[in-house]
C-alpha cells in the first residue's frame, strides 16, 4: 500500500495539517470503521427518522470495499490522520456519457465527526475534496485526461457542483442525479503539478 501526503484543514482552529491518502482500504482501516466510524454513525442517527439521516448512514464498508478489491478495474483509497480513519473512496475504470474513458466514483463518503451536520464544528475540512482530487490524479495516471464521473447522493449534490462537475441529469435507473468533470474542469480543480 501507497502513501502520499495530503493537507486538511482542523476546522474548529482552520490550521492546516498533514494527512495521509492510502492506495487501499487495509484491514486497519475496516478496523477503525468497525470500532469508531461506524458507531458514531450509529449514535448519531439513534432516534432519528430514516429521511434525517445521512444517506450513506447504511453503508456497510467491509463488504463493499472486499466486494470490489478483487476487481482490476478498481481502486480504493483511505484517508488517514492521527491513525484515525478520516474518509474512504472506491473507484472504478468506466465510460462517460460521450463514450471516452473515465474514473467512475462509485463510494465516497467522509467520517461522520467530519460531517457538520453530525458533530459542530466538524473535527476536519477537505476530506471529499481530497479524495475529488485523488480521483481526478490516478484518470490523469490513466491517460484519460482528469475525466471523473459519479451519482451523487441528493445532499452531496451541492459540493460536486462546488468542484466543478457538471449535472448531467437524473438517471432513473440509478435514481440519482449524474455528474461528470471534464478535462477541463478537472485542471481547475486540482491544477496539474509541474516538476522542475
Amino acid at each position: 500500500m501507497e502513501k502520499s501526503k495530503i493537507q486538511l484543514q482542523r476546522a474548529a482552529t482552520r490550521e492546516m495539517v498533514e494527512a495521509e491518502l492510502c492506495d487501499d482500504i487495509a484491514e486497519e482501516h475496516l478496523q477503525s470503521w468497525e470500532a469508531r466510524w461506524a458507531k458514531a454513525m450509529d449514535a448519531h442517527c439513534e432516534g432519528l427518522p430514516d429521511e434525517a439521516t445521512p444517506e450513506d448512514s447504511h453503508w456497510k464498508w467491509r463488504p463493499i470495499a472486499n466486494h470490489y478489491r478483487s476487481d482490476p478495474k478498481c481502486s480504493l483509497f483511505a484517508i488517514v490522520r492521527d491513525g484515525e480513519l478520516q474518509g474512504m473512496m472506491i473507484n472504478e475504470v468506466a465510460e462517460g456519457v460521450n463514450g471516452q474513458p473515465l474514473i467512475y466514483v462509485g463510494w465516497l463518503a467522509t467520517a461522520p465527526w467530519n460531517r457538520p451536520e453530525v458533530q459542530t464544528p466538524p473535527r476536519y475540512k477537505g476530506v471529499g475534496g481530497a479524495m475529488v482530487a485523488a480521483a481526478v490524479e490516478l484518470s490523469r495516471r490513466k491517460g484519460y485526461g482528469g475525466r471523473i464521473a459519479l451519482h451523487s447522493l441528493s445532499a452531496a449534490e451541492p459540493f460536486y457542483l462546488k468542484c466543478g462537475m457538471e449535472d448531467k441529469g437524473f438517471d432513473s435507473a440509478k435514481g440519482m442525479e449524474y455528474f461528470e468533470m471534464s478535462e477541463t474542469a478537472a485542471d481547475k480543480f486540482c491544477p496539474k503539478t509541474t516538476t522542475p
